[in-house]
């Protein structure tokens, strides 16, 4: 209800780049509970209209979000792709940044490229650790646990996602 009030109130003031970023921001509420197909029919809105709008942060927001959610659906090129270019968007910061990270690991996971995955992984734990975001490290632990289990360091994952698992956020 909130998240529909939000696009509403920004559609009332006649705003189409708060619309569009509000779109993009609540994909990811959507996301968190699960509803996959209204986090991407959101991202896919808050992506085209930030395109339209050719605002740079809004764009590189968006393709963030979606690199993440293509990733998680097994398109893993799109996820790349999308991920790679939030990721230079020079405009792209904070939140928007730190899910193309996200994005982009599970995208290489996904295409058993673990290397590539724990070096956007490396960079996303950075952005959080310098944002004091716990939020955007807990994010990426499972994803970094994928990655140290694949290359041998099986306890190094369980001990990752216990941390996880029992952290209060």
């Amino acid at each position: 209800a909130y998240c529909n009030e939000a696009i509403s109130t920004a559609d009332e003031i006649r705003s189409r780049i708060v619309s569009t970023h509000t779109k993009t921001l609540l994909s990811l509420v959507y996301f968190l509970r699960g509803e996959w197909d209204g986090a991407m029919t959101l991202a896919q809105d808050g992506l085209a209209g930030s395109r339209d709008l050719n605002n740079g942060m809004a764009i590189g927001y968006a393709e963030g979000f979606m690199s993440l959610y293509e990733s998680m659906l097994g398109n893993h090129i799109s996820g790349r792709q999308l991920g790679e270019s939030s990721k230079t968007n020079p405009a792209n910061h904070g939140l928007g940044l730190a899910v193309a990270y996200w994005g982009l690991a599970t995208a290489h996971c996904g295409m058993q490229a673990y290397e590539a995955g724990w070096e956007a992984a490396q960079e996303g734990l950075q952005l959080a650790q310098s944002t004091e975001s716990t939020a955007m490290l807990m994010w990426l632990l499972p994803v970094t646990a994928v990655i140290f289990h694949r290359q041998g360091e099986s306890e190094k994952a369980a001990r990752l996602l216990a941390l996880g698992s029992t952290h209060p956020l």
